[in-house]
């Protein structure tokens, strides 16, 4: 008989409690996708200029009509809490 892998599937409210208790090291960048927590690549130079960059132009064009945000999670449903 062949051992099948199973995933668990984590809420938002149980992943924000293993962050909390210190699961992952605080260098390390995951983020909830489908209730799977996820390991993200570290941010490289070039990402990091284009979303200052689109930041900057979206602030300007939407000032006072919308809040622009980067690199914050947001909460889609119960399982998903990507960090886009």
């Amino acid at each position: 008989m062949l051992a099948t892998r199973e995933n668990y599937r984590f809420t938002v409210a149980q992943y924000h409690h293993i962050g909390e208790i210190g699961i992952f090291p605080s260098e390390v960048r995951v983020e909830l996708v489908d209730g799977l927590v996820r390991r993200m690549p570290p941010i490289d130079p070039p990402h990091a200029s284009i979303v200052n960059r689109l930041n900057a132009a979206l602030a300007a064009k939407l000032q006072g009509n919308a809040v622009v945000g980067i690199r914050n999670p947001i909460r889609l449903d119960n399982f998903n809490e990507p960090q886009p």
